[in-house]
């Protein structure tokens, strides 16, 4: 999000993986960052452990995908989520932890939200940009295209982890990713001898 607050907080009350982190927000009151379809999905998983779940879009209204959609329209019927349209986040607080945000508008009367945990989910910039000076081809997100075995389109060139155009953005399977990337260069080594 690049708000004042945001690095600071880093890991004491702000997330960027709802499955990594959520489990320790039960019962806690959270919100996610984001309107997407990813957004609306972290924000479905969260509500397994915290109290309520809050989306804060800055646009009119969230754009999942259909089923995604009628799952988040289930949750705010349960009480446990709930959509704050037309809003961004322009400070995170706290002391040792996160405490609340400051809104661009008012929301319940007031543009300070006090919050256990906030989850950001608003999209990823791949930092591709050495790849793509040396002609590795990427796709239309700016992520490094590669095939199952780690290679990309150029002879001894390996990429792996959320750089790459795969599906989950996690830290395991970037691990694996890695180590399916180092036996591939390792084979190709061996093959110039």
């Amino acid at each position: 999000m690049g708000v004042p607050g945001e690095e600071q907080f880093s890991g004491k009350g702000v997330h960027y993986c709802a499955l990594c982190d959520g489990y320790a927000y039960k019962d806690k009151i959270i919100a996610v960052i984001g309107g997407a379809d990813s957004a609306a999905k972290e924000a479905i998983l969260l509500t397994r452990w915290a109290k309520k779940v809050y989306m804060i879009y800055r646009k009119e209204t969230i754009r999942p995908e259909p089923i995604t959609l009628a799952n988040v329209e289930e949750k705010i019927r349960e009480g446990k989520m709930e959509i704050i349209n037309n809003a961004n986040v322009l400070e995170i607080k706290g002391d040792q932890r996160l405490t609340h945000i400051i809104l661009d508008r008012k929301y319940n009367g007031g543009d300070e939200f006090k919050l256990d945990g906030l989850f950001v989910e608003i999209g990823h910039n791949p930092q591709s940009g050495l790849a793509k000076q040396i002609g590795v081809e990427l796709s239309k997100k700016g992520e490094i295209n590669v095939n199952r075995n780690a290679e990309t389109n150029l002879d001894g060139v390996y990429a792996a982890g959320d750089v790459t155009d795969g599906r989950f953005k996690q830290a395991i399977i970037a691990s694996a990713e890695g180590v399916q990337a180092i036996y591939s260069a390792y084979e190709y080594l061996k093959s110039k001898k």
